[in-house]
């Protein structure tokens, strides 16, 4: 299993309306190189992502290019980063240990 994690971010000019918020390029190109990496390796790409329920929509973008598995992390889009990231973990670590975890510059 290869794990890719997209951050959950508005766009500029819009911070405030979730229908314009998503993954940022840099997550995407993330994703990208994990699909080309599970395929090469003949394994399967789990994506996850932290935030409110909005936050689904990155996940099924993710489905739609080729991800098999998405999973949303609840937790308050105002959390404190290392909590965010044990969430994240245990969440990832419940679907065994992953061979490769993707993510773009801010989603670390």
């Amino acid at each position: 299993m290869i794990v890719a994690c997209l951050k959950w971010v508005a766009h500029p000019g819009e911070p405030h309306d979730e229908r314009f918020a998503g993954a940022s390029p840099a997550d995407q190109a993330a994703l990208e190189l994990a699909l080309q990496q599970a395929a090469a390796m003949e394994t399967t790409v789990t994506v996850v992502t932290a935030g409110p329920p909005a936050a689904e929509r990155v996940l099924r973008d993710a489905l739609a290019t080729g991800a098999t598995r998405a999973v949303r992390v609840d937790v308050p889009i105002d959390g404190a980063s290392d909590e965010i990231a044990g969430a994240i973990a245990a969440v990832v670590g419940a679907h065994g240990v992953p061979r490769w975890i993707w993510c773009g510059d801010y989603s670390q």
